[in-house]
């Protein structure tokens, strides 16, 4: 789907998963040219999970602040 939809960037919120590994990132975008990040929230809502093009957004920092997932790049 991604490589179909020409998607940049993919944010999923409430994943309902305690930890993310590249592996499934991986799997969702359809091939290697990804990067990610994934906040862990508190309760039964799972993490936020964001995974971009790295030919479009070069990250820079990540910031995790209650429940909110800051990708800081250019």
């Amino acid at each position: 789907m991604v490589i179909k939809q020409r998607i940049d960037v993919c944010c999923i919120q409430e994943t309902k998963m305690e930890n993310v590994e590249a592996k499934i990132c991986c799997e969702l975008w359809s091939d290697n040219n990804f990067d990610w990040a994934f906040c862990k929230t508190g309760g039964r809502s799972g993490g936020i999970l964001t995974i971009w093009n790295k030919s479009i957004f070069c990250k820079s920092s990540v910031w995790h602040i209650s429940g909110l997932l800051v990708v800081n790049g250019y």
